[in-house]
């Protein structure tokens, strides 16, 4: 019965001590008042982030109220609240920016003979598993080309 004690209050104080709290919030563009959606949000010191959704909500664990959150967006002035400012207004107004790019001209250029290359399988080509269905994961996979090339297309199942 001791044993069984002991073993309860150790569980226990550790389910405490890697508990973790969440907060949530919007993402709104300060000049429209419309939320912003796919917006990266993350504490850096903690290697934790996530992506705001459609409507520009998210939701992101924390360890204490002194965590920093950066919010980043194209088209948009990075931003970092605390998690302390992020629990007394939820809302995060992002402010535009905008872009001014130098003009560019793009014209066409001569191809040479189109030619299939490779071998022609009825099976599928390279996989890159995809494990994680979480809103802000990301892949990536090497392609070695020994020299320039270019792709008329590419099929993603």
């Amino acid at each position: 019965m001791k044993c069984t004690s002991i073993l309860f209050t150790f569980l226990l104080i550790t389910n405490i001590a890697y508990s973790q709290n969440t907060i949530t919030g919007q993402v709104i563009d300060a000049e429209t008042g419309q939320p912003i959606p796919f917006v990266n949000i993350g504490i850096v010191e903690l290697l934790k982030g996530t992506v705001s959704t459609q409507n520009g909500a998210f939701t992101l664990g924390y360890n204490g109220e002194s965590d920093e959150v950066s919010f980043s967006a194209i088209g948009f002035e990075p931003a970092k609240r605390t998690v302390k400012e992020l629990l007394a207004n939820s809302a995060v107004m992002l402010q535009p920016v905008r872009y001014e790019l130098d003009e560019i001209t793009v014209e066409e250029k001569a191809l040479g003979r189109i030619k299939d290359m490779g071998f022609n399988l009825k099976k599928r080509g390279h996989s890159i598993g995809f494990g994680s269905t979480l809103l802000g994961t990301e892949i990536g996979g090497l392609i070695d080309i020994d020299r320039e090339t270019i792709i008329y297309s590419a099929h993603f199942i």
